[in-house]
């Protein structure tokens, strides 16, 4: 029976699938984890749920608590079992660090089965595909030139001279392919994408761009951005850092983009607030994309809660030590600049920003609702549209 339409009877039946990368233990000590399973849970009236009353829509959702408790207890048993030691597992480790991330696991409606892999081309370069993203979905998001950076710098950091040189950052572009079933010869579609970049000697990573489209929206932005967090990692220990980065920040631009509106924007802000991001309370100006862009754009700078960054022993306020916002706003402006063939020093939003930078001891990660650090509060929301281009990211220039 095809797949899809199992997936049909169960649903019908009361099943719905776990929102989870799941991953069941060994048979054995001497077998690998098994991956590729998806755990669904039956629809009972004890399963809580949450309306999206501005949406028309509710979702049922899984407690984490349920859900880790469930892990742990599945792992343990079977581990002690067979006598294989789990605890340092990195599968088991990062199905726990995702929940740790996440209040709620949500219950997904069908389809369920992702026609689409993730694909990063730091790894497997294609120039076709870079094109085509360039094209379709950054030109898309950001008409006006002087609103987008070159395509000259994506095409230089994927070159084997510029990923061979650790002063340069490594650039990944993770995008989600579609392949054809019917046509091994056919090219695959992009289904969406996310830029982002590690910086070797701060040892921080930025998400610079994420696009998907409207079909898969949410599910495919959570499977973009962990995968993207999970790949920082790697890359950090690979450069030498056994810990993994010091920090993992995202930028996401101040004022959305035009047919989304602030409905749309709250939403999408609680669930990455629910994946672990928290706002950084600094007013974060991102530099000038090209030499065609009249001067820097404010955009929220978000930072990813992880057990390295440390929290306030007082207050219990998490933090990011100013040192490393320091480092990265040298690192971003300097890198732009450089490319420009401009000085820095000379740049008056950068002079502000290293000012209001030297006042602070520390920078405090907020909880939503989230505005742009100093900005007067948002005005009354308006009904939610639709349709939504799901959590577009603001980019950046690179070397």
């Amino acid at each position: 029976m095809d797949i899809s339409r199992q997936h049909q009877l169960l649903e019908k039946m009361g099943w719905r699938l776990l929102d989870f990368n799941y991953v069941v233990p060994p048979p054995r000590a001497d077998k690998p984890p098994i991956k590729g399973l998806s755990l669904s849970v039956f629809l009972t009236p004890r399963i809580p749920r949450v309306p999206y009353e501005q949406q028309g829509y509710e979702y049922h959702y899984m407690p984490k608590h349920i859900m880790k408790s469930f892990i742990e207890y599945l792992w343990r048993t079977t581990c002690n079992r067979i006598g294989y030691d789990y605890d340092q597992q990195p599968d088991f480790v990062k199905m726990l660090d995702l929940l740790e991330r996440r209040e709620r696991i949500p219950l997904l409606e069908l389809p369920w089965e992702r026609p689409w892999t993730l694909v990063d081309l730091w790894e497997d370069y294609d120039v076709e595909l870079v094109y085509r993203f360039y094209q379709n979905f950054l030109c898309a998001a950001y008409p006006e030139k002087a609103d987008r950076e070159p395509l000259s710098n994506w095409l230089r950091s994927l070159t084997p001279l510029a990923r061979a040189n650790p002063d340069l950052e490594d650039f990944h572009m993770l995008l989600a392919l579609n392949y054809s079933r019917q046509n091994v010869n056919h090219k695959p579609d992009i289904l969406g994408g996310l830029l982002f970049t590690y910086h070797t000697h701060t040892n921080i990573g930025v998400i610079t761009f994420l696009s998907v489209s409207a079909l898969y929206g949410v599910v495919m932005a959570k499977a973009l951005i962990e995968e993207a967090t999970e790949i920082l990692v790697e890359n950090a220990i690979a450069r030498g850092h056994i810990a993994g980065c010091n920090a993992i920040f995202m930028e996401v631009p101040e004022v959305p983009p035009a047919g989304v509106s602030e409905q749309i924007v709250k939403i999408e802000h609680e669930l990455l607030h629910q994946m672990g991001w928290r706002l950084l309370d600094f007013a974060y100006t991102q530099p000038p994309l090209n030499i065609s862009s009249t001067g820097g754009k404010p955009c929220l700078l978000l930072g990813l809660q992880t057990p390295n960054i440390p929290k306030d022993p007082l207050t219990g306020v998490p933090f990011v030590p100013k040192e490393l916002v320091v480092s990265f706003v040298k690192t971003t402006w300097s890198n732009s600049y450089t490319n420009m063939g401009r000085l820095l020093s000379k740049d008056r939003t950068y002079q502000m920003l290293m000012l209001k930078l030297g006042s602070m001891d520390k920078v405090p990660l907020l909880d939503t609702p989230w505005k742009y650090p100093g900005s007067p509060p948002l005005p009354p929301s308006t009904p939610a549209s639709a349709t939504s281009t799901a959590l577009v990211a603001a980019p950046k220039p690179k070397l």
